[in-house]
Parts: C-alpha cells; structure tokens; sequence
C-alpha cells in the first residue's frame, strides 16, 4: 500500500465530518454518474493470468478476449487519473476517502472496532477495486496537470445560472476549449455597480497579464448597475491604441455577468 499523501489541503472539521467510508461512496457516486469511463468491467484480466493460455494450449479466442479487457484495464486506469488531476470535487473526495483515520471513531461497511488504531479504508477492503486502483496510481494522480492538460478537460458551467451578458476583449486570441489561464469569480449579493467596478479597475493596475483573465460576476440578487463593469473588457477601439510604441493590452480578457438569484446569496 502507498504511503497517503493528500491531494489536497483539509481542515480539521472537514476530516472529522464524515468518515473515509463515507467519502468513498459519495465519490463511487459521483464517477458512477459523471465519469462511468473510469470503472473497469468485472471481467477484467488479472495480472498473474498469462493471456492466450489454457494450460499449455494456446486459445487465440482467450487472447483476443485478454487483449481486450487489458486495453480497457488501461484505458479506465488513465482516464480515472486524468479525473483525479482535474475534477476538483472527485480529488477531494479520493484524498478523504484514502486518508489513514482511527477505526475506533468511524465505521466502515457497517463495522466500527472498538480498539483505537490507525487503518485505511483499504486495510479494510482489500480487495476493493477502486481503492486498489487509485492505491497503485496515487504519484500519478498527485501530479498536477499542466495548462495543455487542463485545456483538454473542459467543462462546461454548471446549469443554473443564466448569463446576462459576456464583454470580450478582442485582443485577446481566444483558444475554443480554455481561453484564458484564470477565472476571477466574484460573487455579488446587493452590490453596486460602481463599488465593483472601483474594485475591479484597481486589481486590473496591478495585474501583469490581464488579458489572460476571465472575470465572472455572479448576481445573486439585489445588484444594481453591473453593466459598467463591461467596459473593462476594453473594445476594438481601445485595442488599436498605442502609447509609446506598444498596444494598449491592459483590459481584461472578458467579463461576464451571470444571474443566480436561486441561492438567497449563497452558491
């Protein structure tokens, strides 16, 4: 078994919340719903098999059927890493559910020792496949993905809020998968155009590459004025400035308002 290194920082109460049994089933949930393409198949080849062999008679239907099940083994293996880099909920939740904890605190599968000791949910389940899985491939998933990786796992908005408008710098070269590398999401609950917008132009003097930012306002109920907060996005005018021989670039990438007014101020 790997040694546990979190994939991600928790606090204290978020440890003590809910128990690593617990965690583990609310991501089996959710890669169950999101992700089916990183659960292996039952009929998955073991290792020890010698693909193709019936004792000492070749099966060629054996090998193709091997062959098979090894390619979507691997198949599952890297896309259930690729999940595991990306997904932010999905790393949490492995890194809960594969934390060592005390046994005596929480039950697992519906058992609880009644001895103080340190475990891990795969002490417990050893011959669980997911736990197994995510065990051999724990350095890999500790990776972080780098920016060309990120641009392939796009994913779109959660469905709830509605956009009210999108302002897009068009000096801005926009890559159709991930085009811009940060995405400032300030949420907005009674707030005042004008206080934003003060907000905003003052982070935008001091950032180096604003046109590589998205702003993403959220309304959730009570804002008055955040139209104003488009015209930081610049326009085909202020693109084709230019000020002591250089391009006036500082706007930001794109600034976009979407209404959530569902939430009573919280997401």
């Amino acid at each position: 078994e790997a040694t546990w290194i979190p994939l991600t920082t928790h606090s204290r109460a978020e440890l003590d919340k809910k128990s690593p049994w617990e965690r583990y089933l609310a991501l089996l949930r959710l890669l169950e719903k999101r992700y089916p393409e990183v659960l292996t198949p039952l009929t998955v080849v073991e290792n020890e098999r010698i693909p193709g062999k019936l004792g000492n008679v070749a099966d060629p239907t054996l090998s193709s059927m091997d062959d098979d099940a090894l390619s979507a083994k691997y198949k599952a293996d890297a896309a259930l890493v690729r999940v595991l880099r990306h997904d932010d909920i999905c790393r949490r939740l492995a890194s809960l559910a594969m934390r060592p904890y005390d046994a005596s605190k929480f039950t697992t599968a519906g058992h609880k020792s009644s001895h103080p000791h340190t475990t891990t949910l795969l002490k417990q389940l050893p011959h669980n496949r997911l736990l197994q899985r995510m065990s051999k491939l724990w350095n890999r998933i500790l990776t972080l993905p780098s920016l060309e990786e990120a641009k392939s796992f796009y994913r779109l908005p959660a469905p709830g809020a509605t956009s009210v408008a999108t302002a897009r710098n068009k000096c801005h070269s926009n890559d159709a998968n991930y085009p811009y590398r940060i995405s400032l999401i300030l949420p907005a609950f009674y707030e005042k155009g004008s206080h934003l917008f003060q907000k905003l132009t003052n982070a935008l003097e001091m950032a180096v590459d604003p046109k590589e930012v998205e702003v993403v306002i959220v309304d959730a109920g009570g804002c008055s004025d955040l139209e104003m907060l488009l015209s930081l996005a610049g326009d085909d005018a202020e693109c084709d400035k230019v000020k002591d021989g250089k391009s006036n670039h500082h706007w930001w990438g794109q600034v976009a308002i979407y209404s959530f007014d569902t939430g009573g101020g919280r997401g």
